[in-house]
């Protein structure tokens, strides 16, 4: 579609290069932020963190 687009896929990849190009543009952009999390939260945050809907 001719859209100009940029995929970030690690945090280093945000940059003052990529935020001037976006910036200087003449219309819509596709920033895609493809970041990935692999630490699992310790089990008793998401419990206690579930629990409380139930209150």
């Amino acid at each position: 579609m001719g859209i100009p687009n940029i995929r970030i896929e690690k945090m280093e990849d945000i940059n003052l290069e990529v935020l001037s190009l976006l910036n200087n543009l003449d219309g819509p952009a596709v920033l895609e932020v493809s970041l990935v999390d692999n630490n699992v939260p310790p089990m008793g945050d998401r419990v206690k963190f579930l629990s409380s809907f139930g209150k």
